[in-house]
């Protein structure tokens, strides 16, 4: 029963919640490098847009894009959900 009460109290800390959006955020950032890296951008270059760009700068910026993306989601959804702005 007090570990129930210490969670409900954890949940309502908003900067518990904000550490969980940004942990979030980071192993996305991580687990999607990791896989296109090693498993799906399998050529060592790519042209995109008339631009050479190897596999790990394209890795790095579709994992920065999608980390960005979740903890955004994440922070704006479950952190701090009770902002009344007019966004």
């Amino acid at each position: 029963m007090g570990n129930i009460t210490l969670v409900n109290k954890l949940l309502k800390n908003e900067v518990v919640r904000f550490i969980f959006s940004a942990g979030s955020g980071f192993l996305v950032d991580i687990t999607v490098f990791y896989l296109f890296y090693h498993n799906l951008l399998i050529q060592k270059t790519y042209d995109v847009f008339s631009f050479t760009v190897r596999n790990s700068t394209a890795s790095l910026a579709i994992s920065f894009f999608l980390g960005v993306v979740v903890n955004f989601s994440i922070t704006r959804y479950l952190v701090f959900f009770e902002s009344k702005s007019s966004s």
